[in-house]
């Protein structure tokens, strides 16, 4: 599946849970299921600006070209939200993560349940990993694009 396709069932998979109530619920069993980086794992992180809560993010080349990305937060609500992210993201072609903006968030219900502030952090987050597969991809030239 593409990125799209794949924001497109999360997002079907968010409406069947219902309100957003039953979504933000989701989201905390979701960040149980995140990996925790561990502290070196976590020094060689981008911390992430524009967050409430601290946000780290990892994104490096894997052998075959694809991007591995990892996340981590101190916060249970986020975390669900980048366990969602690193589902869509991880194994992924840098050139594809960085030209494919990231829209489930916006589409679920979500949105009303959140403030502007962590709204702001998501889109924060969404721009530090379009910086980061860039990075990447500019470091991988046209042939693996």
């Amino acid at each position: 599946m593409t990125i799209d396709e794949e924001q497109r069932a999360i997002v079907e998979e968010f409406e069947g849970l219902g309100d957003a109530f039953s979504q933000y619920t989701y989201l905390l069993e979701l960040s149980a299921r995140l990996p925790a980086m561990n502290d070196s794992e976590k020094e060689s992180c981008v911390l992430v600006d524009g967050c409430q809560s601290q946000v780290r993010l990892a994104a490096t080349a894997n052998d075959d070209g694809t991007m591995r990305v990892r996340g981590d937060s101190d916060t249970l609500i986020v975390r669900g939200v980048l366990f969602l992210i690193v589902r869509l993201l991880d194994g992924r072609m840098p050139a594809e993560v960085a030209s494919t903006p990231l829209s489930f968030f916006e589409k679920t219900d979500l949105k009303s349940a959140f403030s502007d502030e962590r709204i702001a952090g998501f889109a924060s987050i969404c721009a530090t990993i379009r910086t980061l597969s860039k990075t990447i991809a500019d470091s991988q030239g046209d042939d693996r694009q």
